[in-house]
């Protein structure tokens, strides 16, 4: 950001961005802008209520087994696809059927369908991707 403000503000993002990628536990990619993690850190700046979102949101599909990060992943990716199963599955590298089983399976896993409030649930899956089990009930 410019200017002396610019770069306080500037400073309290990369803090903020370090944050998000301590608590995700994975090892920091070269770069991480603010702005791809805005979201996420918004809504875990309180991390118990946003461990209450995401349970609440995704229901059983907030577990942190392999069955269910695969679902996560397949929903998350077809809500970014703007519901396309196509481009969903060309972004995970796995077959348009495979998508439509696991989107399947994670909305019995989470109680309702994808459409119900499909705001709050692409923020929990996104929470969920970025965070992982920092934001997960323990196995």
């Amino acid at each position: 950001h410019p200017g002396a403000a610019g770069f306080r503000t500037s400073h309290l993002e990369a803090l903020r961005a370090r944050r998000i990628i301590e608590l995700s536990g994975r090892a920091a990619p070269s770069i991480t802008e603010f702005s791809d993690v805005a979201l996420v850190d918004a809504i875990s700046r309180d991390l118990d209520a946003a461990r209450a979102f995401v349970a609440a949101q995704l229901g059983d599909l907030a577990r942190d087994d392999t069955k269910e990060r695969g679902e996560r992943a397949a929903l998350l990716a077809v809500l970014d696809a703007q519901g396309s199963l196509t481009t969903a599955a060309r972004t995970l590298g796995i077959h348009k059927n495979t998508v439509l089983q696991r989107v399947r399976r994670a909305e019995e896993r989470r109680g309702r369908p994808a459409t119900i409030k499909v705001a709050e649930l692409h923020a929990a899956l996104l929470v969920c991707d970025v965070l992982g089990a920092s934001v997960l009930p323990e196995s």
